[in-house]
């Protein structure tokens, strides 16, 4: 008998709310925090019944058909080997906005979001605004800030193809197709044609040396060249690009980042070692130091 089929054996009256239960017990005895493990939960059942969490409280009582039941079990099963939970189902939310995600892309997080915000802000008073993302993964940022602006236009590059399918698969979602170009290339092969308002990236930032502090959804499912920096302290990454963007910068465009916790004021050193100017760092909703902005002009915005 498969874990699917056992599990649903011991579902002898199988209710929302006593599913909910069981799916919980599940998630909570692989060490998923129990606050998350309850959020959890309610995403699931959203996705496998198509039911709001609103609606799941009131119908606790109602019993599921069969075909949602398998379907919970089979998102279960993936999520109790510590999948993420985005991977399981297939998407994410940021920016407000669905995106596509599956293994062998980095999942969006919403510490990201001060990167596409900053980005927005700085371009604000630019009409037509082109701007280039170095690693773009699921194309979160690239996607978000050509749907919030609906002149700009970018170019998106990343190394691997299985996420170039996935961004694409996104632009295509969100209607944006005709303004995101995506590149199959690695930052120090790259040549683009042309300068950009603004060069920005999430670049992995995490040192390898940190590997076994990190949950296994991330050190184990997630891809690590999307997540582990070059070089023994992480930042790696931030000095190839501070050394080699200026050619691809607008004479008034900026360079931004997101960075990790704690690690700001270091590429705020590279920068400025580099010849950039005007440094400043954003903080996240955290109050973290999340993005650091240089340009080679004298913006003040």
């Amino acid at each position: 008998m498969n874990s699917n089929a056992y599990w649903m054996t011991q579902l002898t009256m199988p209710t929302l709310a006593k599913t909910a239960e069981e799916l919980y017990q599940r998630l909570v005895q692989v060490g998923i925090d129990e606050h998350e493990a309850r959020r959890e939960v309610e995403l699931i059942l959203e996705h496998a019944t198509t039911l709001p969490v609103a609606k799941q409280m009131l119908l606790a009582g109602e019993q599921l058909d069969p075909a949602a039941l398998e379907r919970i079990a089979k998102i279960a099963d993936k999520r109790c080997q510590r999948i993420p939970l985005q991977y399981c189902l297939e998407h994410t939310y940021f920016m407000g906005l669905r995106f596509n995600v599956r293994p062998g892309v980095l999942i969006p997080r919403a510490d990201t979001e001060t990167l596409v915000e900053t980005t927005l802000k700085k371009l604000e008073c630019i009409a037509n605004p082109k701007i280039l993302d170095v690693g773009t993964g699921s194309g979160a940022i690239a996607v978000s800030l050509a749907r919030l602006r609906s002149d700009l236009h970018a170019v998106a590059i990343d190394i691997s193809p299985d996420a170039l399918v996935i961004a694409r698969e996104n632009a295509q979602l969100h209607g944006v197709t005709e303004r995101v170009n995506f590149i199959h290339s690695d930052w120090m092969s790259f040549q683009p044609t042309g300068q950009f308002h603004a060069v920005i990236s999430n670049p992995p930032y995490i040192p390898i040396s940190l590997i076994a502090e990190l949950a296994p959804e991330v050190a184990v499912h997630e891809p690590g060249e999307a997540i582990f920096g070059i070089d023994e302290d992480g930042l790696g990454f931030y000095r190839r690009l501070s050394d080699t963007a200026e050619p691809y910068v607008l004479a008034e465009g900026w360079l931004i980042v997101e960075v990790g916790q704690g690690q700001a004021k270091e590429v705020a050193h590279i920068f400025r070692s580099d010849g950039w100017n005007d440094i400043r760092t954003y903080e996240d909703l955290n109050k973290i130091q999340r993005v650091v902005s240089a340009t080679r002009g004298s913006q003040t915005s």
